[in-house]
């Protein structure tokens, strides 16, 4: 006797139902397994990182580590962060959280707003970070490319001795070391903005610095360890910073710049620059009759304005000199004489 229609219909209905409700079962089953071996390769790669940091003479430690985010997104945070290394320290936040989706695992996003302090040999800095943030492109390898944004970011001597107050800043590092050859790059971005400084710079420097942009390329293996060591290395590789394009506006100054640095034995930044320089011979005359300059910087102020030309869409006059670093100063070429500016001191100090 055949079926009735009715009934094959419900039975129909009956099979889709079972069907769809074991496919949604196994799809939660699938997805709850992931988020469980994401969590169990983030706590190895987190361990794996703490590991071979101390081989490199890096300690990072931290007083709690707590999972969040189940099923459909992984979230970490890892409570009172703190990381040390020879000369320095660095204590986090409350919390440094780090979420990624699962249908993006290798975009990582961070966020660390709060109090940090940072200890540089004598000097601690206390930095409290309205708004920071910053997203991790993951690789097999490691970290590829990093992107960070801080905003409303208050800075100050531990003693409160001085302070000053960011505004914005994004940067942007892509390929990250290690490269995979030497002849390989990380292309860096900069940009500054509404930067205080304390008020004990001469004039025409302002407290207030409007701006600074930096377009860059990085050369060079730039392997684990200590500062120090990585620097020296770095140099021994013959490893360079190709300036494509540097703009800085501050108060009335005005800069741009591009050229090529490296660093010498000891570890002084080395090289040679292309500077445009606003209103040159009024601004040299000023630092060196406030002590920053040597004192024949002011001497040659009046030959330069002889060199200052306008340019357009610019107000004022540009000048547009050679600067090169070499020995621990900092040099002006002009008219076949090299005029010293400044000492340069090496980025690390004995």
């Amino acid at each position: 006797m055949a079926a009735d229609p009715l009934e094959r219909r419900r039975r129909r209905r009956r099979r889709w139902t079972l069907a769809a409700g074991g496919s949604l079962l196994l799809f939660a089953v699938l997805v709850s397994a992931a988020w469980w071996v994401a969590r169990g390769e983030l706590e190895t790669a987190l361990e794996r990182a703490r590991s071979e940091g101390r081989r490199s003479g890096y300690a990072l430690s931290y007083e709690g580590l707590a999972f969040a985010g189940f099923p459909l997104q992984m979230q970490a945070s890892l409570e009172r962060p703190s990381l040390a290394w020879q000369g320095g320290t660095w204590e986090g936040p409350a919390a440094v959280v780090g979420d990624a989706w699962l249908t993006d695992p290798y975009r990582l996003s961070l966020n660390g707003s709060g109090r940090h302090r940072l200890t540089l040999g004598p000097t601690s800095l206390q930095i409290d970070a309205g708004d920071a943030e910053a997203e991790v492109e993951l690789a097999s390898a490691g970290p590829e490319a990093l992107r960070l944004q801080l905003r409303r970011v208050d800075l100050s001597l531990a003693d409160g001795s001085a302070a000053a107050r960011l505004g914005s800043l994004d940067l942007a590092a892509a390929p990250l070391p290690p490269l995979p050859d030497a002849g390989s790059g990380t292309d860096l971005a900069l940009d500054l903005s509404g930067l205080t400084l304390p008020e004990l710079l001469p004039a025409p420097l302002s407290p207030d610095l409007q701006s600074l942009s930096l377009r860059a390329t990085l050369s060079g293996p730039l392997l684990q360890g200590p500062p120090e060591r990585v620097l020296r290395a770095w140099q021994r590789q013959d490893g360079s910073l190709s300036l494509e394009r540097f703009a800085l506006v501050w108060g009335e100054v005005q800069v741009e710049a591009e050229g090529r640095l490296g660093l010498d034995p000891a570890l002084r930044p080395q090289g040679e620059l292309t500077l445009q320089v606003a209103s040159l011979p009024e601004l040299l005359a000023a630092l060196a009759a406030a002590g920053y300059l040597d004192p024949a910087a002011g001497d040659y102020a009046a030959m330069l304005q002889g060199m200052a030309q306008p340019r357009a869409g610019h107000s004022g006059t540009w000048t547009v000199l050679p600067l090169v670093l070499e020995d621990g100063w900092a040099y002006l070429n002009v008219l076949f004489a090299r005029i010293p500016l400044a000492r340069v001191p090496p980025l690390i100090r004995d």
